[in-house]
């Protein structure tokens, strides 16, 4: 068979087969070859010597269906690649590469994918199957549908890798919403942290049909649910977005809640560009705005906020605008004088859930993904962040760089991350030829990240002793994936519930019922 087409193609003809007849065998006797273009007299059996054609030889093979399709071994190359996120026009690109004779086009390739995919949804809908993904992958995942129509409204799921790091790093949380991710256009909420080697991870993900206070305080639920409330994170930041704000303070009222300044800084520059012309006067404003966001003590705060003052003479719109949005409302949970009293590591914008969000988009190369498909790039990022921090972890506890090869560091070395421990030798430098203690040391390093500050640095030293272990902060020690906090889940025994849910079940009418008993078959 191989044959004949091989030499039908290189006169210019496809040849593909009509028809066959099995013998009582099983195998094949008689194979009726054709043309792909069909027509009278145009049809060949092994025993038949026909080579009239009622058309010339094609220039070229290019459109013919049948030589278009690929081989096994290029599907099974197509779909290899497809799950690398390879762009179709560079999976024909391969082809063609590795076989000049391939006459595929882009159709082809995308036929391919809708043939893998309906293979491997078995028959499943779309939210079917990213269910029974996020099942036989061992996530913890929660869902909501809607009552009447039944279709998909909640999705929160976390993925088990993510949620050994969120065990072993619950100390800092970042939250933001983004959309057109998703062929159903609905809101995408990720929460990432971070571990003590500076490096970001995610912890969840959540679809929602709205982003009302309701919608987060269900996806925020389900997150403190992972790990039945065993613990709060020490700090949450998030832009300036009520609904998520008022969640975050219900859901983890213990909490400290910090305002990002990145999303402070746009807004800022949305609402203040078009007012402020000059471009040497918008510069100046937007230091003096930072220098007074990052303001250490309230002296300094007094000062920078008259320097800024005296810029905005002639824009009192613009002061009356950061009054009323941000200062009166919002000052301590954004200005380095009261958000620095309390531990947040020196995290104050929520850039690191923005750089996942970029990194999902671009894996996702569509603003119109299935469901499935976004898992299914989920897990890869998670894996690839797996790899980098266990690396981070690993590099702090068997290298050791020549800066901290002093005894003020003989202590830290191997027990604290390498990123700790820079920032303490910044300490130290900064403070260099300066006698310092309680009165005049403003402790930034001591009340927000939890490491031994100016004066502390300046006693070691003088006593000629190294910076005690204790003096570190827990979150800069844990060099490894262990859980930091127990999780205790207790007896777990349904037999109360069971009895409950069948005391409601009996209340409700027959349409609530049928409700019960579809989500309790999911």
């Amino acid at each position: 068979m191989t044959w004949v087409q091989n030499v039908a193609r290189s006169q210019g003809f496809v040849i593909v087969t009509k028809r066959s007849r099995p013998s009582y065998l099983g195998y094949i006797s008689k194979i009726v070859f054709s043309c792909d273009r069909g027509g009278a007299h145009n049809a060949w059996t092994l025993r038949v010597v026909c080579d009239y054609h009622n058309h010339k030889p094609a220039m070229c093979m290019e459109g013919h269906s049948y030589a278009m399709r690929l081989s096994n071994d290029e599907s099974h190359l197509v779909r290899q690649l497809t799950r690398l996120n390879v762009k179709p026009r560079n999976i024909l690109s391969t082809l063609k590469e590795r076989n000049k004779d391939n006459v595929s086009s882009l159709k082809t390739i995308y036929h391919a994918h809708y043939k893998f995919r309906m293979s491997e949804q078995e028959g499943r809908t779309p939210v079917q199957n990213v269910m029974h993904i996020l099942q036989t992958k061992g996530y913890d995942f929660e869902y909501c549908l809607n009552d009447i129509t039944n279709q998909l409204e909640e999705l929160f799921f976390i993925h088990p890798t993510s949620l050994k790091m969120w065990q072993a790093f619950p100390h800092v949380v970042f939250m933001d919403a983004t959309y057109k991710t998703n062929k159903y256009n609905l809101p995408f909420l990720e929460i990432v942290g971070v571990t003590s080697t500076n490096k970001t991870f995610s912890i969840a993900f959540a679809f929602m049909h709205k982003e009302k206070a309701t919608n987060y305080t269900w996806a925020l639920t389900c997150l403190k649910m992972t790990i039945n409330g065993s613990f709060c994170p020490r700090v949450i930041i998030t832009d300036r977005d009520l609904a998520l704000m008022k969640a975050c303070k219900e859901v983890f009222p213990q909490s400290n809640h910090l305002l990002c300044r990145w999303h402070i800084s746009n807004d800022i520059m949305k609402h203040c560009r078009p007012r402020i012309r000059s471009q040497k006067t918008w510069d100046s404003f937007q230091a003096k705005w930072k220098i007074l966001a990052e303001s250490p003590t309230h002296a300094a705060y007094m000062q920078n906020y008259a320097d800024l003052q005296t810029l905005l003479f002639k824009h009192q719109d613009v002061l009356r605008y950061l009054h009323s949005t941000w200062l009166d409302k919002y000052s301590d949970i954004f200005v380095s004088l009261w958000t620095d009293r309390h531990i947040n590591f020196g995290n104050s914008t929520t850039n690191r859930v923005e750089s996942q969000h970029a990194k999902l988009k671009k894996h996702l190369a569509s603003r119109k993904c299935d469901l499935d498909k976004f898992v299914e790039v989920i897990e890869k990022v998670v894996n690839s962040q797996d790899t980098a921090i266990k690396e981070s972890l690993e590099r702090c506890k068997i290298f050791r760089k020549p800066k901290f090869n002093k005894p003020l560091f003989q202590q830290l070395q191997s027990f604290v991350s390498e990123y700790a421990m820079d920032k303490i030798l910044e300490e130290l430098h900064r403070s260099k030829g300066v006698v310092l203690n309680p009165e005049n040391c403003s402790c930034q390093l001591r009340t927000c990240f939890g490491l031994p500050c100016a004066h502390e640095l300046g006693i070691h030293l003088g006593a000629g002793m190294p910076i005690p272990l204790d003096s570190v902060d827990v979150f800069w020690k844990k060099l490894d994936l262990l859980p930091s906090v127990s999780v205790e889940y207790g007896d777990l025994n349904c037999d109360h519930d069971m009895q409950r849910f069948k005391e409601i079940f009996y209340n409700q009418q027959d349409h609530g019922k049928s409700s019960f008993l579809r989500k309790l078959r999911g």
